[in-house]
């Protein structure tokens, strides 16, 4: 690789279970100029109750495990000075559920230049190894953490005195600390943080412009504390905030683009008479977001309730990406009216909204951008003429049991009106094995298929599915006859030739009866 490609500064092989920790080693001593690396693995929900029997991955070459433990032997480990190890700026790990703390210690010797790290889904991690890390690389400003053991220590380690801090005249108290620095944060799922740490470290961040912290300990309490004017990406969905606490954070950072609040139920709640320890009253969820920001990435459900179009224009007239869940109910003017309000819209979710034809036709053939479309669980008197009109911009379409009616007549239409790559379908069972030769020859460029409940679809096996030659992720679950597809899938598996292998078989499979 060295002498193959000399100038080579971006070194991805995600999604390679085969590529170890210590194979990244040998990476550094042997491309010290590389500065991005992304190791990451899928981190798609998969339960426990389900086993990966088989993953196809390039055949690996022997390495000399000696040149692994070189730079250890050798007294590189920690030698910030050392060129091999100084321009590693960005390193992905996510979803690498075989990295330790001891790894992470390792890691540290990248701490002359290390800016961004992402840990997302290393479960194995401590919070006194992330601590760890974090005291030896004061550089990093970017941290992706959700859902690891990220907590209370760490957060001391982020907001203690750092003694070679080069801003120690700042006029600013909390300049001489590590949180202050911070550019982007996601601890989404960290559990273990007290509300006093959380406290704690949201009123060091002053100049933090993407914040995550969905499902974690965040109350008013904390949120009053933070005083940051520079959000553009701001995600607290499924805490206990309140317009108390929100309302000053939207009025002080009128950059934001995205701002995701599903599950935050304590936004519904009259907050005329609740005043704040400044004695601001503050207005209702709708009405401070559209007064003060231009959105382009919205998630919400509950005290999101227009009522009028002219509530959401022209304040929603840059959204791009829109979920709607739980929460509300958007009456149908509203839904109808989405691609006069968002006429740059192209993703779009809904989940537990009551929808139409009318609402889906119209949204099909008038949001000319949208490019993803999911209905999850809604309810209304769908039929097949919402998907009998052209939708060219269309790639993803994602149909969770709200589509029981679909036949093979219905995905004919559909293949000739779209051009999937993913395509997600529930209970849909008045499908049968013919399905399959209309799903791969209507969308030979499909990447990703999901079949939940959809009736006889796989009664003769699955050849017809792995003629998708664009194939990357299948999943069928509770479907009919999975024992004629489980063989079907080793057959493509035991061939022998890695060659046909990778021709034949998607990167992923998951299977459940």
């Amino acid at each position: 690789m060295k002498w193959t490609f000399p100038e080579l500064r971006t070194f991805i092989a995600s999604y390679c279970l085969l590529f170890q920790f210590e194979d990244l080693q040998c990476l550094l001593l042997r491309c010290p100029w590389i500065n991005e690396i992304n190791l990451s693995i899928d981190t798609s929900i998969i339960l426990s109750k389900y086993s990966i029997i088989s993953s196809r991955s390039e055949v690996r070459r022997d390495v000399n495990r000696n040149l692994s433990s070189y730079y250890m032997q050798s007294g590189l480990y920690g030698t910030s000075g050392n060129p091999v190890f100084s321009n590693i700026s960005k390193l992905i790990l996510e979803g690498r559920n075989d990295i330790t703390d001891m790894n992470l210690l390792e890691i540290s010797m990248l701490k002359s230049s290390l800016c961004y790290i992402n840990i997302k889904h290393c479960t194995l991690l401590t919070d006194d190894g992330i601590s760890t890390l974090l005291l030896n690389c004061r550089k990093m400003h970017s941290m992706v953490l959700s859902y690891t053991s990220f907590g209370n220590h760490s957060i001391q380690t982020l907001c203690s005195l750092d003694p070679s801090d080069s801003f120690s005249y700042h006029k600013d108290e909390h300049a001489h600390v590590m949180a202050f620095r911070l550019q982007e944060l996601h601890l989404e799922g960290c559990e273990g943080i007290s509300c006093a740490a959380m406290s704690q470290l949201v009123s060091n961040m002053n100049i933090v412009k993407s914040l995550c912290l969905r499902e974690t300990s965040l109350a008013d309490g904390a949120l009053c504390n933070f005083v940051g004017s520079s959000l553009e990406y701001l995600d607290i969905s499924e805490t206990v905030v309140s317009m108390v606490s929100l309302a000053p954070v939207i009025r002080r950072n009128s950059n934001l683009s995205c701002l995701k609040t599903a599950g935050c139920r304590n936004l519904l709640f009259e907050q005329g008479e609740v005043q704040s320890t400044s004695g601001n009253k503050y207005g209702r969820f709708l009405q401070e977001i559209t007064s003060t920001c231009y959105l382009e990435d919205v998630e919400m459900g509950w005290a999101f309730c227009p009522v009028r179009v002219d509530d959401l224009i022209p304040s929603f007239s840059k959204v791009r990406r829109m979920t709607v869940g739980l929460g509300t109910t958007l009456p149908e003017n509203i839904l109808h009216a989405l691609p006069e309000i968002c006429p740059f819209l192209e993703s779009l979710v809904l989940r537990f909204q009551v929808i139409s034809d009318r609402v889906v036709r119209n949204l099909l053939e008038s949001s000319t951008n949208l490019q993803v479309l999911c209905l999850h669980y809604c309810l209304g008197n769908l039929t097949s003429f919402s998907f009998q009109t052209m939708a060219p911009a269309l790639r993803i379409l994602r149909l969770q049991w709200v589509t029981p009616w679909i036949t093979n007549d219905d995905l004919t239409i559909l293949t000739q009106n779209c051009n999937l790559v993913e395509l997600l379908l529930s209970g849909c069972k008045l499908l049968d094995t013919s399905s399959q030769e209309i799903i791969s020859s209507g969308w030979p460029n499909l990447a990703c298929l999901q079949l939940e409940e959809c009736g006889q679809i796989t009664l003769d096996g699955v050849d017809s599915i792995l003629d998708c030659k664009a194939l990357e992720e299948v999943l069928l679950r509770h479907t009919v006859s999975m024992k004629n597809s489980i063989p079907m899938f080793n057959r493509a598996i035991t061939t022998n030739n890695p060659a046909e292998e990778a021709r034949i078989l998607p990167s992923k499979i998951r299977i459940s009866s």
